[in-house]
């Protein structure tokens, strides 16, 4: 690997529409591409291609590569949040009153339907 100062902001800039290009495509919304852009920048600056001629590639390559990771994450996460999560509509306490209520009063048998009985004399 190169040194990633070898190549300097002419060669970022050079490839800037283009990267700016492909992290949209890649992404949903454009705060998600500029993040893309922006992470794929900051890793050129740290790490750099082994090759300074192959930057293009290298940055599809790390485009492609870190929005790959985001999509797994934020699946991953959106499986966990529904596992763990409540339902969207809980009872309020009016509700609850009136279905107690109705309970009670289906299984509190009134006095006009209890079996009578008579007894005889005797």
């Amino acid at each position: 690997m190169m040194d990633p100062m070898s190549y300097g902001r002419a060669e970022l800039l050079a490839d800037q529409a283009f990267v700016r290009r492909l992290a949209r495509s890649l992404s949903a919304d454009e705060g998600a591409a500029e993040d893309l852009l922006q992470d794929a920048w900051v890793a050129a600056l740290q790490r750099g291609p082994a090759n300074p001629s192959g930057l293009r590639s290298w940055l599809v390559r790390v485009l492609r590569n870190l929005a790959a990771s985001r999509l797994r994450s934020r699946t991953r996460r959106e499986v966990r949040e529904r596992a763990c999560a409540r339902p969207e509509r809980q009872p309020d306490t009016t509700e609850l009153v009136a279905r107690v209520e109705l309970h009670h009063l289906v299984r509190i048998p009134t006095r006009a339907s209890r079996p009578t009985t008579t007894e005889g004399p005797g």
